[in-house]
């Protein structure tokens, strides 16, 4: 190449890399959902509002703890996502736009929480299996109920029989998954057997999935805890 000729090469990488270096990053903020909201699982609008002021915004992921859940090309940049395979908790959106040449924005960020929703709104009872079960002499029994179904209890109540020569003697605990208790049972006083039915305010509030137990001490004699179980009506949102 002579003197005074041009590289035209040079020059378009030339223009190539200054247009990259001055690239400008997009932007991208949140619309939906809510930030902090509760969401009842189903079907989740996520939408997003991103912006590049020297070029094209080429499209915007979406990512749940930090996993990916959907590419959206195309503006606005919303999407319906299915909640109802998730547990339910606290979740972290983030939302990162990309221009035409490539840059990223900041993420965006948004957080929620998935609520726990039962499968019936209808009271529900559940009883204990592996009864009748031994009670002994100064010692504590425990029965142990398994609950599969997830929801937030709105009452409870708790029914349990016993066959015992003196049922002042015993003492009768429900305890909860979390190791919350209220004791159910423990009147001093002549007669046999026992034969319960109670209603509690201690667990309102709280899930009703996991294990539960039904502890019994006796004080002297001996005798079994017979069948028990729990009525549970769920909270519906």
């Amino acid at each position: 190449m002579g003197e005074g000729d041009v590289d035209y090469a040079l020059v378009v990488s030339s223009l190539a890399n200054e247009a990259t270096a001055t690239n400008s990053a997009p932007r991208v903020t949140f619309d939906l959902p809510a930030q902090d909201s509760a969401i009842t699982p189903g079907m989740l609008t996520l939408t997003a509002n991103a912006e590049d002021t020297d070029g094209n915004v080429a499209k915007v992921t979406f990512n749940l703890n930090g996993l990916m859940v959907e590419d959206y090309f195309d503006a606005p940049f919303s999407v319906l996502w299915d909640t109802t395979s998730l547990p339910a908790g606290s979740y972290s959106l983030t939302a990162i736009a990309f221009d035409n040449p490539g840059a990223t924005s900041a993420p965006a960020t948004r957080t929620f929480v998935l609520k726990d929703v039962p499968a019936s709104c209808e009271r529900t009872a559940l009883a204990a299996t592996g009864l009748p079960l031994p009670i002994t002499d100064f010692k504590s029994s425990t029965s142990i109920l398994s609950i599969d179904t997830v929801g937030t209890i709105e009452s409870l109540s708790v029914s349990a029989a016993a066959t015992h020569g003196y049922r002042g003697d015993l003492r009768v605990t429900l305890i909860s998954p979390t190791g919350k208790h209220t004791t159910i049972f423990a009147t001093p006083g002549p007669g046999a057997n026992l034969a319960l039915e109670k209603a509690t305010p201690r667990f309102d509030g709280d899930a009703m999935k996991g294990t539960w137990k039904l502890e019994v001490f006796d004080a002297g004699d001996e005798g079994t805890l017979d069948p028990w179980a729990l009525s549970i009506k769920p909270r519906c949102f």
